[in-house]
């Protein structure tokens, strides 16, 4: 359901967007859409073809590609014979382009009408438009939808004159009137009697639908009805048999005498997507339809909703408020499958009286994916009796802030939680026996519960709390516990016991009073010697069991329990059912249990207990902050002006735990997560925050491969997304910046926006907050940079510098207590490094080009080195680190470094040092780059480079930022000050109209300083008095 023409980035957003996409693929890119597309191509499009055109044969990729160069560089005879090879066309860039490439535009199919003298090129990408809008489109939506598309049909219909643009913008641009001027004048040619016909279908199925439909019947229950079957329409491959596909109908456009006019969609259906509101709307706006609509109106049964509505209060209480129509949709569907998201939704917005919610509370804030995630990670490690309180208990201690908003955490949300989330362990008592499952709980749970076909439910369920007891209480064992492989092999013995009594007949004839009598005497047999077990048999008095059955069935006993699958083969091969149907049952049954038992062992111990990132993942999560108290200060003074609620936002932030708050804040503040592009600085990518955020928020989140290029176009691929939000919505733009980058990309791109003030920034770094930033002020910026309470984060950054550098030399095997270290910049970052590293026990030397009287007094007071000529600064040197915010480690620090030296970076980008040159030295004769991993903590590489003069250096993170290595750079409680102000700033940014380049006011930056010299002074402050109570008792 891509618009006509998407490029790549477009169908992947529109599918990204689609709930079922969210919930079960959140990390789909366009190599899968291929993959899908090679392995199923009945069901998944070709991505470079519209599907539901036509003839379309590649429009998009002639749209991004043709239109954009055009624009460019106004030479469509280069690019065409470039990308064509094979179709060339005249040099003369005027001829008409339908003459050349009729195929991209389908102009075969037009009748030589006027049609295309009304807006050319472009009327075909309107027609495309209208052949593809959903049934319950109008005219403003189909004109929507193509001013959409300026910048494209634009740049075709100017055919490469760039002077041309902004009037062809403004020539082309369409209003309602003007489409139905145009499918009035132009029926077919428009697309327009397609898109009615197909309307009409659609009619005609409503109406037979409600006409078949009993009278009292809910209305949206009848709706979705007709819904569900358009999408099962859509799923169907023969929903609409002997159309031809792409292929041939494309030969048959060619062909004389083809009926163009009988041509039919492909698959999907274009109005697959739409939901019973839309159906509602299409049938009252027609007089003949809205009549039968009114008529089941007056009879429809008023109770059904209700009682709906009353089992969704039953079951989530006063606290309804707090729970997403994702997460209440899905707790409902354990019980009832009808409650879908859409139904939910309609109850919620149609029965405010039975839920008490007002208008701002239907839809609250988050799902609860990322409370989900600690409620598994503290269920899988409780101790042993443990409740569903005693975990709700635990939540309320970690996360304070966040259960003071909720109202505390109850045993009652986290047996809801269990049931909205499939990881979640289902016990109510830790060690007792879990309640009845899902089969499909987890990718674990489901693997053991597919084995109860073979031990019983019972023992599965067992087995599954004992596997995820061993997880928690064998935290370093890569091996089985010994514990877990008898419950293993007792729970497949009896399997294995019970399968021998099914091979002879002389064991199914006996009664239920004999099978146990003869069971309990197999039982006693504890050494299970098959002499012992063949004397059971001859000895107990069985009716026609001779002693060479006794015998077969001990052999095949003993076999049972030494688990010997492949004796109990040759058992049922002579056993007398063999070679009958019955034989043939009880080798199949014997399969099933054989290759169960290994791969449940192969499993258990090759992907559970040796899968490090399994049983780090959840661990990982926990470690992301609900809520943050100074986001939630800010929240709390802004909450009832909801800034934040009329805005289409782009944020580039660092994919770490404090990400999360910081959203909720937004949001809280009435951002849409549905209009927020969050591009996430990768240098280091955790997945679990990515998808926390993405999971509970639903926004767009963008990681970039860890290279500054592709971030850098990630960035600028972000700004263009905001600014077709805005095209579409008229909403204006907030940015929250890293850096300067999307800020001086917004007013290169969209010099006009930029001056109209569409677009309001902040900024959080002194890169992006300069004195030639300051000057030119073209834009409304509000940066917290340089203030004050940043400066503190300086000194928690130092402290994560040096503990992630600490942990890779720490896999070195070596540490840099007595070693010269040089810290390149004097600034807030380099001093505190120069403080972390000190501390550790390492010989400090500081450089600095322009030293402050500040921070030389600093460093000489600390007994730090002071060094101000640059020359031969790295000889002999342990480790250099940079903290300048520019390069620091190039060419001449490289040469003069002693082999082994260390390089880090402390500052954002690839700034600080000369990667490139650091490259070169170490390419060989065959043009390779010589280097080699010497360490990787938490997923941050360590390189070592090899250069052509034979000795090494060490790059941390390969030259990234080295404390970005973990959930958490910064501890969550010293960030929050940062994240505070990002929302503060945000606030003042667009609260204010004027252009200008400005710090956050003093008023919030004072309180949240206030607050957070508070919160440091309470960390100690029990120590203190303590110290000073002890030290008077001393003292008397």
């Amino acid at each position: 359901m891509a618009p006509p023409g998407a490029p790549d980035v477009v169908i992947l957003r529109r599918l990204q967007q689609d709930p079922t996409v969210k919930r079960d693929w959140p990390n789909l890119s366009m190599k899968t859409i291929w993959m899908l597309h090679r392995d199923w191509p009945q069901f998944v499009p070709e991505p470079g073809v519209s599907t539901l055109d036509n003839n379309g044969d590649g429009l998009d990729f002639h749209l991004e590609r043709i239109a954009k160069v055009w624009a460019a560089n106004g030479d469509i005879s280069n690019l065409v014979n470039e990308s064509y090879q094979g179709e060339p066309v005249e040099s003369d860039g005027n001829v008409d382009l339908r003459q050349y490439h009729s195929r991209f535009f389908q102009s075969d199919l037009l009748t030589c009408s006027g049609f295309l003298e009304v807006l050319g090129e472009a009327g075909l990408f309107l027609r495309r438009i209208i052949l593809n809008a959903p049934s319950h489109w109008g005219n403003t939506d189909i004109a929507e939808e193509f001013n959409h598309y300026l910048d494209y049909v634009a740049a075709i219909a100017s055919k490469g004159n760039v002077n041309n643009l902004e009037s062809e913008k403004e020539r082309l641009r369409l209003d309602a009137d003007q489409v139905e001027q145009i499918r009035l004048k132009y029926p077919y040619e428009s697309g327009s009697l397609a898109f009615i016909e197909r309307k009409n279908r659609l009619l005609e199925r409503l109406f037979a639908t409600i006409s078949h439909t009993e009278a009292g019947a809910n209305l949206y229950d009848v709706l979705c009805k007709v819904d569900d079957r358009q999408r099962i329409l859509a799923d169907d491959p023969g929903w609409k048999r002997g159309v031809p596909d792409g292929k041939v109908l494309r030969r048959m456009a060619l062909a004389d005498g083809y009926d163009r006019d009988k041509r039919e969609f492909t698959k999907p259906v274009p109005d697959a997507r739409i939901e019973p509101e839309d159906l509602i709307k299409i049938m009252a706006g027609n007089p003949a339809y809205a009549k039968v609509l009114d008529k089941f109106l007056a009879n429809r049964c008023p109770y059904n909703g209700q009682e709906k509505a009353e089992q969704i209060l039953h079951t989530f209480g006063s606290k309804i408020g707090q729970w997403s129509v994702r997460d209440i949709a899905k707790v409902m569907q354990r019980s009832d499958l009808d409650f879908s998201e859409t139904r939910v939704r309609h109850l919620l917005s149609g029965y405010p009286e039975i839920f008490g919610l007002q208008d701002e509370d239907r839809f609250p804030l988050e799902n609860k994916f990322l409370l989900a995630r600690k409620v598994a990670n503290i269920m899988e490690h409780m101790f042993e009796g443990a409740t569903l309180d005693d975990v709700a208990k635990l939540i309320n201690t970690f996360d304070p802030v966040f259960a003071n908003e909720v109202g505390g955490v109850t045993a009652a949300d986290i047996h809801l939680i269990q049931q909205a989330y499939d990881f979640v362990p289902s016990w109510q008592v830790n060690g007792a026996n879990p309640v009845e499952r899902s089969a499909s709980r987890s990718s674990l749970t489901s693997f053991i519960q597919s084995v109860a076909r073979d031990i019983g439910q019972k023992a599965a369920d067992h087995l599954l709390t004992q596997v995820f007891s061993s997880l928690s209480k064998n935290v370093n064992s890569k091996r089985i516990p010994l514990e877990l492989q008898i419950t293993i092999d007792t729970n497949y013995q009896k399997a294995a016991l019970a399968f021998v009594d099914t091979l002879f007949p002389e064991m199914k004839v006996l009664s239920p009073e004999q099978q146990v009598q003869l069971k309990g005497k197999i039982e006693e047999v504890s050494s299970f010697d098959h002499e012992t077990l063949k004397a059971v048999f001859t000895e107990s008095g069985l009716p026609h069991m001779s002693l060479g059955r006794a015998g077969q069935i001990a052999t095949a006993l003993v076999r049972a329990k030494r688990l010997d699958f492949s004796g109990l083969r040759a058992s049922v091969e002579t056993a007398p059912l063999a070679h009958s149907h019955e034989g043939e049952i009880a080798m199949l049954r014997l399969d099933s249990l054989s290759r169960g038992y290994e791969a449940l062992l192969t499993r258990l111990e090759r992907d559970i207990m040796r899968d490090e990132d399994l049983r780090a993942s959840l661990k990982r999560s926990s470690l992301v902050t609900l809520r943050s108290e100074m986001v939630q200060k800010v929240v709390a003074k802004y909450h009832h002006q909801q800034p934040l609620k009329n805005c289409n936002v782009m944020m580039v932030q660092h994919m770490l735990g404090q990400a999360y708050s910081q959203i909720s804040g937004y949001q809280q503040l009435g951002m849409d997560c549905c209009k927020c592009i969050f591009v996430g600085i990768p240098y280091h990518k955790n997945p679990e925050v990515e998808e926390a955020v993405a999971q509970s928020f639903g926004v767009d989140v963008r990681v970039p491969p860890r290279d500054m290029h592709e971030m850098c176009k990630a960035i600028e691929r972000g700004v263009d997304d905001a600014v077709a939000m805005h095209r579409k919505n008229g909403l204006p733009i907030l940015i929250v910046c890293d850096g300067p980058q999307a800020r001086d990309y917004f007013e290169m791109a969209y010099p006009e926006l930029a001056e109209a003030g569409v677009a309001r920034f902040t900024e959080q770094t002194s890169y992006g907050d300069r004195p030639e930033h300051r000057a030119k002020s073209s834009m409304r910026v509000v940066s917290y940079a340089l203030l004050e309470p940043k400066e503190e984060e300086a000194k928690f950054v130092g402290q994560a510098v040096a503990r992630a550098v600490n942990g890779v030399l720490s896999q070195l095997g070596t540490g840099g207590e007595k070693k010269p270290i040089l810290i390149l910049g004097a600034g807030d970052i380099g001093l505190s490094t120069a403080d972390a590293f000190a501390g550790d026990g390492g010989e400090m030397y500081i450089y600095d080009n322009k030293w402050s009287p500040e921070a030389e007094a600093y460093a000489k007071s600390h007994g730090y080195t002071i060094l101000k000529d640059r020359a031969n600064i790295a000889k002999g040197k342990f480790m250099l680190v940079g903290c300048a915010g520019d390069l620091t480690i190039d060419m001449e620090e490289i040469l003069s470094s002693d082999s082994n030296a260390i390089y880090v970076s402390a500052s954002s980008k690839l700034v600080e040092i000369n990667m490139e040159a650091l490259r070169k030295l170490s390419i060989d004769d065959e043009g390779r780059v010589r280097r080699f991993l010497v360490a990787e903590v938490n997923n941050q590489q360590t390189w070592a480079y090899w250069l052509t003069d034979g000795t090494l250096r060490i790059v941390v993170a390969d030259g990234l930022p080295a404390n970005f290595n973990d959930v958490n750079s910064v501890p969550p409680e010293f960030i929050d000050l940062t994240m505070a102000m990002s929302l503060a700033s945000a606030v003042q940014a667009v609260n204010g109209t004027e252009i200008v380049f400005e710090s956050l006011n003093a008023t919030d930056t004072n309180e949240l300083n206030d607050m957070f010299n508070g919160m440091l002074n309470n960390l100690c402050h029990d120590a203190r008095e303590a110290a000073a109570a002890s030290s008077d008792i001393n003292g008397s």
